[in-house]
């Protein structure tokens, strides 16, 4: 099938692809004292950051060892993982790779977000129906 565009480049469609990026970092190894201050002081020094953080237990609110920072480019998060992977912080030797995106049942609110999108008085046929189709065959087709 050469020359054969599987996926439709609607607005919808960008917007799934830029969601899940590779401006995400999973950070592992982190000491059970390392906090989200510390964590964004440290991957600030790469670039801008939307976000870090921590993952903590719910029951006892203490840190579970990993946790995300979310660069605003690429280019930052890559700069990071390449500068961060295996450094030392706060004692630990952290590991740093790109976050995956969560498949299956756990990504309910991309998908809702989707079909809100499509019932906004859209058609069948339309590119938001297509990219929802295509979602679910790149998503549930593992399952």
């Amino acid at each position: 099938m050469l020359g054969v565009n599987r996926f439709p480049r609607s607005r919808l469609f960008r917007w799934m692809a830029l969601r899940h990026s590779s401006s995400k970092l999973f950070v592992g190894g982190l000491s059970y004292d390392t906090n989200e201050p510390v964590l964004k002081e440290v991957f600030g020094q790469h670039g801008e950051i939307i976000e870090a953080k921590v993952i903590c237990d719910h029951k006892s609110g203490k840190s579970k060892g990993y946790g995300f920072v979310h660069f605003i480019s690429k280019d930052s998060a890559s700069k990071a993982l390449a500068e961060m992977d295996g450094q030392v912080l706060d004692g630990r030797n952290i590991r740093i790779q790109y976050a995956n995106k969560k498949e299956g049942c756990c990504n309910l609110n991309l998908e809702r977000e989707m079909s809100r999108q499509i019932t906004k008085g859209k058609d069948e046929g339309d590119e938001a129906s297509q990219d929802l189709n295509v979602y679910h065959k790149v998503s549930f087709d593992h399952v």
